[in-house]
């Protein structure tokens, strides 16, 4: 997998800033690229208002530095991530799909990716708790994706 492709054109400085930090942790010597589903493929579909916690293991000393996802329906859902090796979560509350996942229901979970000020470093046991909750009144299909940057 190559550094995501991340569209640079009419971005803020602050943008610009996120997308260099995530940069050069991309590039450092002994990490990789890496893109964790949420939910995994198995689930098809969430019913409507259904809540669902998904569990990642990662390697020790990973950083996430992104999200991307997609919702079928346009009403989405809303996401938290956990990190349990130190119970803290990324946002102040759960955030509505439209914040963490730049391009809306439209392309998928690949591309842009909505990168963290601050890519993220993930401690022992490396394990990160995605709450979704699905906002749809009907089953909706939902993906989210973790961006991280793992050692080798």
């Amino acid at each position: 997998m190559t550094y995501p492709g991340i569209y640079m054109r009419g971005l803020s400085p602050y943008r610009t800033a996120a997308l260099e930090a995530a940069r050069y942790i991309m590039e450092a010597p002994g990490y990789e690229p890496a893109v964790y589903r949420v939910p995994s493929p198995c689930v098809p579909t969430l019913p409507a208002g259904a809540n669902f916690e998904g569990r990642l293991s990662l390697p020790v000393a990973s950083y996430v530095f992104g999200f991307s996802g997609s919702s079928a329906e346009t009403a989405g859902f809303r996401v938290q991530v956990v990190d349990l090796g130190t119970g803290s979560a990324f946002f102040n509350e759960f955030l509505t799909f439209d914040l963490v996942c730049p391009q809306g229901a439209e392309h998928g979970i690949t591309y842009p990716v909505a990168v963290l000020p601050t890519p993220r470093l993930v401690i022992e046991p490396a394990v990160l708790a995605v709450r979704i909750q699905n906002l749809a009144a009907l089953a909706n299909a939902i993906q989210f994706a973790v961006w991280t940057a793992e050692p080798r």
